[in-house]
């Protein structure tokens, strides 16, 4: 029976030293899967917009994915943005769509509403910042698109 407890108390030690740890490589884990999904968006609209001479968007949208709206923690849309920049209009096709990173509790914020690719590559300068809701120092992760279109990922602060 000691010899039980003893293994019990071991055990219990090793639990409340490594589960803190694995929490903070969840919230690392589902930050970065995010933060990679939108980098991943904006390089597919900027690959689409010069291989189609056309514009093409990424904006935020709400949980039907069939229109633009405000706040990028509800998921985003690529779509050909030909006529109204920045809205779905009637002639514009949605080419892939994003869910809502908040089932994972992180969110994301950006600078602009949408992002609008030009046939040349080339865009607006934009950031966002995908923070998760219990933020610790190197959590944030910030993605800039640059006015020529290229887009990077690097380590934030939290806000």
């Amino acid at each position: 029976m000691l010899e039980l407890m003893a293994a019990v108390a071991v055990l219990a030690v090793l639990l409340a030293i490594g589960v803190p740890s694995f929490n903070d490589i969840i919230r690392r884990n589902r930050v970065a899967a995010h933060t990679n999904e939108l980098v991943a968006a904006l390089s597919i609209a900027r690959s689409e917009a010069v291989k189609r001479s056309n514009p093409v968007a990424v904006c935020s949208t709400d949980a039907t994915q069939a229109a633009c709206k405000d706040g990028w923690s509800g998921g985003w849309i690529v779509f050909t943005d030909e006529e109204a920049p920045g809205f779905v209009d009637a002639g514009d096709v949605i080419l892939q769509r994003w869910s809502s990173p908040g089932a994972d509790k992180v969110n994301v914020a950006g600078t602009v509403p949408f992002v609008r690719f030009r046939h040349d590559g080339r865009a607006q300068s934009a950031r966002f910042d995908v923070i998760p809701s219990s933020c610790h120092s190197g959590d944030v992760r910030v993605v800039s698109v640059s006015g020529g279109g290229r887009v990077t990922s690097r380590a934030g602060a939290c806000p």
